[in-house]
């Protein structure tokens, strides 16, 4: 077997089982950062000093939340996991061919290689959107919050800026319930009213709702549109050599008998 083909198969096999493994490990990333991100809520929550104005069950609850999370006790993200299914054939497909290539089986090999570009093929459309976990729906669009709290004639210096200045009228309209205010030092002690409200909201969620509806998450986002034809593309040239290395074996194989 020429190196050329051999070292074309072994990245088709390192990317299949590369794959696998980005998959296999993602419902155990996602909890992890799930319970990091609960970990510091709970934190910026009990650091508040508006924390000690809270009711003593509400305080204790989101105690004993904290303590629970820090103990490993308490798992905050609920989801039932789809794969894609496209993604999986594909993978399993590229390891199968490439062993039987490795293995100079090219009758099995060398032919099915174009199933790949197929099957990458579908993979690009089979993508479909989860719906939201109830704690992300706490977050508005941002078209919504920049359609809603700022002005058309209203000038930022860049689009970060703007953004930021919709949010922090939306957390005070929404999560303040107070006209906003254009005095700078009322204005912040407004602002730090409304950011504490809102992530008592979401804590509750967390630690309470969690449950309560059927969470699909889909542990593969949808890709850039740039990748998926260059995935494609890899998938339909590593086809097209493979078989082209077919042609040039056998060719070198008839003039081998023809020479002697």
């Amino acid at each position: 077997m020429a190196q050329k083909k051999k070292v074309l198969i072994l990245l088709q096999l390192c990317f299949a089982l590369c794959y696998l493994l980005w998959v296999g490990a993602q419902p155990f990333v996602r909890q992890a950062a799930a319970t990091k991100a609960a970990t510091l809520l709970l934190s910026s929550i009990r650091s508040n000093p508006r924390f000690e104005k809270l009711p003593q069950t509400q305080q204790l609850e989101l105690l004993k939340g904290q303590e629970s999370l820090k103990a490993g006790s308490f798992q905050p993200l609920v989801t039932k996991y789809c794969f894609s299914g496209t993604g999986i054939i594909w993978a399993i497909l590229s390891i199968l061919i490439s062993l039987f290539l490795l293995k100079n089986n090219a009758s099995r090999g060398d032919g099915v290689a174009w199933c790949l570009p197929v099957a990458s093929l579908i993979y690009s459309f089979s993508f479909s959107h989860a719906p939201p976990l109830r704690g992300e729906t706490l977050f508005p669009s941002e078209a919504e919050i920049t359609a809603e709290y700022i002005a058309p004639d209203e000038q930022f210096k860049n689009k970060q800026e703007r953004l930021i200045e919709a949010w922090n009228r939306y957390l005070i309209t929404k999560w303040a319930n107070q006209p906003i205010s254009t005095d700078t030092v009322i204005r912040a002690e407004q602002l730090d009213c409304a950011i504490f409200n809102f992530n008592l909201e979401r804590a509750d969620w967390v630690l309470n709702k969690r449950g309560e509806d059927a969470v699909v998450a889909h542990l593969l986002f949808h890709p850039p549109w740039v990748l998926l034809i260059a995935y494609f593309i890899w998938n339909l040239m590593f086809a097209w050599r493979i078989n082209r290395f077919k042609k040039l074996e056998v060719r070198s194989q008839k003039i081998a008998k023809v020479a002697t």
